[in-house]
């Protein structure tokens, strides 16, 4: 017998689902009153989305997006600048990915818990958000999930690995290190081949610092860390087994 397969984390929620995640976030961000240094960049890029115009479509990534943008300038418009928070914090990968009969009914149902969604805190919060947009779209970075994500593009099998946009040299990283944010490294394990890890290094999906750890242990071998996107980490989730 099979073994029955956990749901993945980017599996797409329903406006039910949405909902109960939307408002247990607000209920972590009220108690705990701030916002960790990923989710300010969040709400900092959704409110600079929300006054974007929407970009043309060429990928996946940019349909994402697009459903993402159109979220957030509704619940921004009908349900107040807490609730733009609140939706960065889940993600533009979760809401970005509903279907469109449960993403087009999340503004309706929000509108229900208005109230939850624009507490002085995430209205505090908002505020701070909406500071840090850049006066001109042109320099606007593009949203993201990650605390540095480049722009999304699906990976090349031709493109060179010393492409212009390939992550930072070794000593470019060594001067950023103590601006490189935290990440954790549990989560679950898929087993990945020689050919995806080609296919990583040779795409514009790798989302911060690429980093060596040589083990203290003799007997254990040294290994990268290399952080990435969130679109490249669904395919993986989906095409590959998971170990742990």
């Amino acid at each position: 017998m099979d073994t029955p397969q956990r749901k993945s984390k980017y599996a797409s929620l329903t406006v039910k689902e949405a909902i109960s995640r939307l408002l247990a976030t607000a209920e972590t961000i009220e108690l705990r009153k701030t916002l960790k240094p990923h989710e300010k960049k969040r709400a900092n890029d959704a409110f600079c989305l929300s006054r974007q115009p929407t970009q043309p479509v060429q990928s996946k990534a940019d349909e994402r997006r697009k459903n993402y943008q159109q979220v957030i300038k509704k619940v921004y418009a009908d349900c107040g600048p807490g609730s733009v928070v609140v939706c960065a914090v889940l993600g533009q990968t979760l809401i970005g990915s509903m279907v469109e009969y449960h993403r087009l009914r999340l503004p309706l149902e929000m509108k229900k818990h208005k109230n939850s969604f624009n507490s002085k805190i995430l209205l505090d919060l908002a505020q701070a958000a909406q500071e840090y947009v850049p006066a001109s779209p042109r320099a606007a970075s593009p949203i993201s999930d990650s605390p540095s994500l480049p722009p999304s593009q699906e990976p090349h099998p031709e493109q060179p690995l010393l492409h212009s946009d390939a992550p930072e040299s070794s000593s470019n990283v060594e001067s950023n290190t103590v601006l490189e944010p935290q990440r954790s490294l549990s989560g679950r394990v898929f087993a990945l081949t020689h050919e995806d890890a080609r296919a990583v290094v040779m795409s514009n999906q790798i989302s911060g610092g690429v980093w060596m750890t040589d083990p203290y242990d003799n007997a254990s071998l040294s290994f990268i860390t290399i952080p990435i996107s969130d679109e490249i980490a669904l395919s993986f989730s989906v095409q590959r087994r998971q170990v742990m």
